[in-house]
């Protein structure tokens, strides 16, 4: 039997692959769950699990941020994903494993016949992340679920993102604002970060709308929509060596 840990945000999907696991992969030990970061971290280092189904993108980090703070990746994974735009097809062979939501019983069961078939695959966790920054450089598109549909946007029309607790505010030029569900660290770890900058903990910005910084009052960026937005003193110092450098 092999222990296994699902590593997911959302409660739903949880509930659909234990349910799939229990009834067709009965060589599989469900021992556990997580959502976050911490509680994720703490249930590995707990119960050390022979396979982990692990969602790329969490609430409040990606994978490879929660990997990359366990010790000893003694275990197989099985990445899931809800999006396809990370050109997965280039790791569909022997050695590589993941799931792309909503999961089906066959999708399940030949990912686990393959995670069986694995010594290990940390070398694949790297490759795999370096893929993916390499799609995160290159995407010109970032899609936006809401309330009411979902949003496609060049990311060069985004000129700002403002957090609002759980929820981030999206303003786009030449058009109306939107709401996300996501928090700021998911635009953050999504977009170009050769474009966008967080300077605040509120407050990612696109560095091709600054019109102007400000000294006054601590720092604060004026836009050219003329938005002004404040500067952290945290992250003064980075934005201010790359403003000189520009």
């Amino acid at each position: 039997m092999l222990r296994t840990i699902i590593i997911e945000d959302e409660p739903n999907s949880i509930e659909l692959l234990s349910r799939i696991v229990q009834e067709y992969c009965p060589n599989l030990e469900i021992i556990g769950s997580a959502g976050t970061f911490i509680t994720a971290k703490d249930l590995i280092n707990k119960l050390k699990p022979d396979l982990l189904f692990l969602d790329i993108q969490l609430k409040d980090c990606n994978a490879f941020e929660l990997l990359a703070d366990i010790p000893n990746i003694n275990f197989k994974i099985i990445f899931t994903t809800a999006f396809n735009d990370f050109a997965f097809e280039a790791f569909k062979f022997e050695a590589v494993d993941y799931l792309l939501k909503p999961f089906s019983p066959r999708d399940v069961k030949t990912a686990v016949e393959k995670a069986n078939k694995q010594v290990g695959n940390y070398s694949i966790v790297q490759e795999l992340k370096l893929l993916i920054e390499s799609e995160k450089q290159h995407s010109e598109k970032i899609r936006i679920s809401t309330n009411k549909g979902i949003h496609f946007l060049n990311q060069s029309e985004i000129i700002r993102i403002e957090a609002s607790g759980s929820y981030t505010t999206i303003y786009i030029d030449n058009k109306k604002p939107i709401t996300s569900s996501r928090n700021l660290k998911y635009f953050t770890d999504t977009l170009n970060e050769k474009h966008f900058f967080r300077i605040h903990a509120s407050h990612l910005i696109n560095l091709d709308y600054i019109s102007q910084y400000k000294n006054a009052d601590g720092g604060s960026i004026l836009l050219k929509n003329d938005e002004e937005v404040p500067v952290s003193r945290r992250n003064k110092k980075d934005f201010l060596c790359w403003f000189e450098n520009t």
